[in-house]
C-alpha cells in the first residue's frame, strides 16, 4: 500500500511540475514580440520589446514642435505565472496580465495598455 501511494504521489509531482513548465512557455510565447503603448502617436511613442531568450528593449519617443527626445533601453526579463521581473535600470517586479482586447497590462511600468504590433 505505502508504494502504491508513493509512486501516486511521484506521478502526481511529475504532472504538476510538467504542468507548469508548460504553462509558462505559453506566457513567455504570448509575451514574447513587440508591445506598443496604446496612446502612442506621432508625437508620443513608448515601445517594449521581449525576445525569446530573455532580452528586450524599452523605448521612447516624444516630439514638441521642433524638439525631439528618445532613448533606448535593454534589458533582461523573466515571467512566471502572472508576475514579471525585468532588470532595467533596476530590478522592477510587476504583475501582467492580457485584458479583454489582448492588450498586455503591465501594472508596475504603465497605467496604459500595451499593444502588440509583432
Amino acid at each position: 500500500m505505502k508504494n502504491i501511494l508513493f509512486v501516486f504521489l511521484l506521478i502526481t509531482s511529475v504532472l504538476s511540475c510538467t504542468n507548469n513548465s508548460s504553462e509558462q512557455q505559453t506566457n513567455i510565447h504570448e509575451l514574447t514580440g513587440t508591445w506598443e503603448r496604446s496612446d502612442s502617436n506621432t508625437t508620443l511613442q513608448n515601445t517594449i520589446v521581449f525576445n525569446e531568450d530573455f532580452t528586450g528593449i524599452k523605448t521612447s519617443f516624444k516630439k514638441d514642435g521642433d524638439f525631439m527626445i528618445s532613448n533606448a533601453s535593454d534589458f533582461e526579463w523573466i515571467a512566471s505565472e502572472s508576475q514579471l521581473t525585468i532588470n532595467l535600470y533596476e530590478e522592477i517586479q510587476t504583475s501582467y496580465f492580457f485584458n479583454e482586447e489582448g492588450q498586455l497590462v503591465l501594472s508596475a511600468l504603465s497605467t496604459i495598455p500595451y499593444n502588440k504590433i509583432d
